[in-house]
């Protein structure tokens, strides 16, 4: 099999084809356009492409189709879906933090492209990131602290100037959380937004948790992506991809 099978594949057709409505299909299109463009190896570039392709396949089937077949298999969709349940409450905190902004306010006239923008800054943060070459601990320690300054603090972690985007919605979203702190469960606007809050903090949580055990652990040689086996010892089996229909590639 091509190792390269998901650069040739296309995201948009393939959102269309599991009936996400437009203009939402487009925020699919982001890892293929950010990512060749890149510094570095094209190893780290490709297992990159590989983990945000898997974890878009699960916002499709958790945000618009639970029974869209991803073109991965199983053992590796299991392995993203930390990331790709994270990325959904992402947008979920993003819709809804959009609705509750008056027009004009924002620079952005529909949630797809601020969520573009706050994938873009965050799939670019994970990349720089793994070119450093942080130690583990120090990656989880750095994530955690992310997590607690939103959940415990009501502090804004994100710098303004390197990923507006992002900073923007925790900045709403905090103002939201500190008002509505202690709220009922009551369809309120306020209960309606916790249940978005506590999704998103929940899901980056477990995204921690999912690094720290290793439950996602891809590797690269020779530009292929290899994804660990079950069971005992450190190995690994190809990340392959299965038979795609053929409308969605190029």
């Amino acid at each position: 099999m091509k190792s390269a099978a998901v650069v040739e594949y296309n995201p948009v057709v393939a959102a269309q084809n599991a009936n996400v409505d437009s203009p939402w299909h487009w925020l699919f299109l982001e890892p293929s356009e950010t990512i060749p463009h890149l510094p570095g190896s094209s190893e780290s570039k490709v297992l990159l492409l590989y983990q945000w392709t898997i974890a878009h396949h699960w916002v499709i089937k958790l945000g618009w189709n639970p029974k869209h077949k991803p073109p991965f298999k199983t053992g590796a969709m299991n392995a993203g879906k930390p990331k790709g349940v994270f990325l959904h409450s992402v947008r979920g905190l993003c819709n809804f933090c959009f609705s509750e902004t008056s027009p004009g306010s924002i620079a952005y006239d529909h949630p797809v492209y601020w969520m573009q923008d706050i994938c873009r800054e965050l799939l670019c943060s994970e990349y720089f990131d793994g070119a450093n070459e942080p130690s583990k601990r120090e990656l989880i320690r750095r994530k955690n602290e992310v997590w607690h300054q939103l959940k415990f603090n009501f502090q804004n972690p994100a710098d303004p100037h390197r990923t507006y985007a992002t900073w923007l919605l925790y900045e709403i979203a905090l103002r939201m959380a500190e008002k509505s702190k202690g709220v009922r469960d009551n369809g309120s606007t306020p209960a309606l937004f916790q249940q978005f809050w506590k999704a998103f903090l929940k899901s980056m949580k477990d995204e921690i948790t999912a690094l720290e055990k290793d439950a996602a652990l891809f590797k690269i040689e020779h530009d292929k992506a290899f994804i660990q086996r079950k069971g005992r010892g450190m190995t690994f089996k190809p990340l392959t991809l299965k038979k795609m229909d053929r409308q969605n590639a190029h």
